[in-house]
């Protein structure tokens, strides 16, 4: 339960990454900045507002691919947790209703030499019918 304290108190943010250097997200990174330098020099300014409009909804777009991509995951991983989870809980269950039935077995026994008891005492006459 800690953990959804954490993220109910801000302390999570479950969209923040931590990502390690890797030389090809620097390469693509830097590659990507240079065509578009590139591009941006020979685009018109009516052009370059057009090319700026274009990448703010590729950035919108990604924005939201990326929502989705992690609330997909986080249902997978809720889904395969559940899973793992309901064996155990079906043994859980399991030993519970056994512990029950072993109750119960007991108390038949002891309701059986009861009654056992009762049949030899009245048999005889020892208690009468009306008790």
């Amino acid at each position: 339960m800690k953990i959804l304290k954490e993220l109910w108190y801000g302390n999570i943010t479950p969209n923040e990454r931590d990502v390690k250097p890797d030389i090809r997200l620097h390469k693509l990174g830097a590659l990507i900045v240079r065509h578009e330098e590139t591009l941006m020099s020979l685009l018109s300014e009516q052009a370059k507002e057009i090319y700026e409009k274009l990448r703010d909804c590729h950035s919108e777009l990604h924005g939201i691919n990326e929502c989705e991509a992690f609330c997909i995951g986080f249902r997978l991983g809720a889904r395969i947790t559940y899973e793992a989870m309901e064996g155990k809980e079906a043994q859980r269950e399991i030993a519970v209703l056994q512990k029950k039935a072993a109750e119960m077995e007991r108390r038949k026994s002891e309701l059986s030499a009861i009654f056992k008891r009762l049949y030899e005492d009245s048999v005889p006459g020892r208690i009468p019918d009306e008790q």
